[in-house]
């Protein structure tokens, strides 16, 4: 019975829905009471790392395993928790298990699930994050992962989130650049490709779209660590980090249009030291028959061998044993005479020794230019000894290989009239190496010419 001479104010729906919802959470200690009129994210805050109101557990890691408490109402918002925690394959009651996350990055995606601000200290946990959002199809932690990681690339870990990026966006598909391989092998993706798995129903149209953009996401990710391996291709490729690549992966950076390597023998180090870990990985012995054996041809094909000086190659490639006899006289016919390329072989076809020939971008050649040489013309013998006189009509026989200018030939005295001193007798000529590489280039283009 109401006082006399008030009013009573008419209630309205949404208050006596708030009301009722407190009364019967009144009873029940493991509940927590809130309007229900809140924001939903004010409200998913306050529910992060609750035990009230929790109704399912999960323990995460191993050996070192964590414990969660979590609400089904917020997880399922998600659909790879729905469809984890609905009838039938969930158990009430029991906790879920999940030995493969790592806890700490668990904790992360809860934390982005509850509506929390996610911090991100370290790009080991960033990576770990990374893999849990796209395991769970979180579009907006993937987005935040990969903003963290751009911005905190190094040449210590480009590689790894270069591998992620590649695994999680199914960036393993030929590029242009690599259809002209020296060998017809197949590109095999180190990841199913994101596209197979999207649904084609018309209700999951919303899943389809996230997965659109988690591709996005990473073709992004996978750019940035592009321009940064460019920049920085002397340091990243002799970091220790190259040789976890795969065969597919380190084809792909060799074959880069942009790496501004110093010289190519950067990358035919890097590719040295990548063979010899991985037959102590195989537990194969230290032989070149070993070492080539792991090698694909088209990642061996993959350096460009005619941007090197001859000096270059003749002290790394060619004694490594990488390259057979025959691509070793092509190549050094190629070094020494460029602009009359002719000579090919069974796995150096034209259109590879056109992209060996083919410079990568701007270097600096300050360590000094290497020999260069043209071959002229063919003699019916080869002397050890060289003449300093380039075009001489003296009627002896001239050398197969010619240096193209006087500072590359053999150096002694002087040449012409500077070539007598003391009465008339010649100055004894000094050889340097070049007369070392015309013998050697010589006896190459007998046996393979």
């Amino acid at each position: 019975m109401g006082l006399r001479g008030t009013t009573r104010i008419p209630t309205s729906p949404s208050a006596k829905e708030d009301r009722d919802s407190m009364v019967k959470t009144r009873g029940s200690p493991h509940k927590i009471m809130y309007l229900q009129n809140a924001p939903k994210d004010c409200r998913w805050k306050n529910l992060y790392n609750n035990e009230a109101g929790s109704d399912v557990i999960f323990l995460v890691g191993d050996p070192e395993c964590w414990r969660f408490p979590a609400h089904i109402n917020v997880l399922c918002q998600y659909p790879v928790f729905d469809a984890m925690l609905r009838e039938p394959w969930s158990k009430k009651g029991t906790p879920i298990h999940i030995p493969d996350d790592d806890p700490r990055a668990f904790d992360n995606l809860l934390k982005f699930m509850y509506k929390n601000t996610v911090e991100l200290k370290s790009v080991v946990t960033a990576l770990e994050t990374l893999r849990l959002a796209n395991k769970y199809m979180c579009v907006d932690l993937v987005n935040e992962c990969i903003v963290y990681l751009t911005r905190n690339l190094t040449v210590d870990t480009v590689l790894m989130v270069y591998q992620a990026a590649r695994l999680y966006g199914d960036q393993t598909a030929p590029r242009p650049e690599q259809l002209a391989t020296c060998s017809p092998v197949a590109t095999r993706a180190t990841a199913p490709p994101l596209q197979d798995l999207m649904p084609v129903a018309a209700a999951d149209d919303a899943h389809a779209e996230a997965f659109a953009r988690m591709v996005r996401h990473y073709d992004t990710l996978l750019g940035h660590c592009g321009a940064f391996i460019d920049r920085n291709a002397d340091r990243v490729m002799t970091d220790e980090s190259v040789d976890e690549l795969d065969t597919v992966e380190l084809r792909e950076l060799l074959r880069r249009d942009g790496l501004a390597v110093s010289s190519e023998m950067v990358l035919f180090t890097t590719l040295e030291r990548w063979c010899t870990h991985k037959c102590k990985q195989q537990h194969l012995e230290l032989t070149v028959p070993n070492r080539r054996a792991v090698l694909d041809d088209t990642v061996l094909l993959s350096v460009r061998y005619l941007q090197m000086t001859a000096n270059e190659f003749l002290s790394g490639p060619m004694p490594s044993g990488l390259l057979n006899a025959q691509e070793t006289a092509v190549l050094m016919k190629h070094i020494l005479n460029p602009k009359h390329p002719k000579w090919t072989c069974q796995r150096l076809t034209k259109e590879t020794l056109e992209y060996m020939s083919t410079p990568r971008t701007k270097r600096n050649q300050a360590g000094g230019a290497g020999l260069s040489y043209v071959i002229k013309r063919r003699s019916s013998s080869f002397k050890g000894s060289c003449d300093p006189h380039d075009g001489g009509d003296d009627g002896s026989q001239s050398s197969e290989f010619d240096s193209p200018k006087r500072s590359l030939g053999c150096s002694g005295g002087g040449g012409g009239k500077k070539g007598k001193k003391n009465g008339g007798k010649k100055n004894k000529k000094k050889c340097t190496n070049s007369c070392f590489c015309n013998y050697l280039v010589y006896c190459l283009d007998v046996c393979f010419g």
